[in-house]
């Protein structure tokens, strides 16, 4: 068995695949690649596989589910009743993630907010201008354990929610003030964004979408 050289590599996903020369006197039965950001990935251990048909003979296989600005290892493999073989390591690195889904902060060109990754990339950028295009859930790590989400503060932009919603927040800061998705805010506006499914903690000014909301801010339709 040989791996294929890995191509058109992007954040997520690559391309590879493998050649079975020789079934060793047994039918192969399964055949395709296996990933790891560990060398020497199999079967039993590894971060993603494929199954790409049976038989000797050359196979494409789609690499899915890769996170930016990693390197990964990626074997073929073919398996009959006597075992598995596996060819060898090719190593590949993603390309870097998107800060956004698009745009340039700007208010005809809001930044595209499309993920929880690019929802707290707002944290670099409080003075810009967002639009959401997509339903986030944040319950996944690092935004669902420890501390939580980290408000973004102090926000002075303009987010637009386009009717979208935000979920599962969770925050447990019980000694810390300005807490909510957007802890502190001055001379924003927030509008068309819903959160719900919400567990926060923390201690004044403490809530779901804006812990303290300034006098000359707006929030509309959320």
């Amino acid at each position: 068995v040989t791996t294929e050289a890995v191509t058109d590599i992007t954040e997520t996903t690559a391309v590879s695949g493998g050649n079975v020369t020789d079934d060793g006197g047994a039918d192969v039965t399964v055949r395709g690649v296996v990933w790891s950001t560990s060398e020497n990935p199999t079967l039993e251990s590894n971060d993603g596989l494929t199954e790409d048909g049976t038989g000797v003979g050359e196979f494409t296989s789609e690499i899915t589910g890769l996170t930016g600005n990693t390197t990964y290892y990626v074997r073929a493999y073919a398996t009959n009743e006597i075992g598995t073989g596996y060819g060898e390591n090719v190593s590949f690195t993603t390309e870097e993630a998107a800060e956004f889904a698009g745009g340039s902060g700007t208010k005809e060109d809001p930044y595209l907010v499309a993920t929880a990754d690019h929802l707290n990339n707002v944290q670099n950028y409080k003075d810009a201008h967002f639009k959401q295009i997509a339903d986030i859930d944040l319950d996944i790590v690092p935004y669902n354990e420890g501390d939580g989400w980290m408000p973004i503060s102090i926000f002075r932009g303009q987010y637009d929610g386009d009717g979208h919603v935000i979920s599962r927040l969770y925050i447990n800061r019980p000694s810390t003030g300005n807490v909510g998705l957007f802890g502190r805010t001055y001379l924003a506006k927030i509008t068309n964004l819903g959160v719900i499914d919400v567990e926060i903690s923390g201690d004044y000014s403490t809530g779901a979408l804006v812990g303290y909301l300034g006098d000359l801010d707006s929030v509309v339709s959320c």
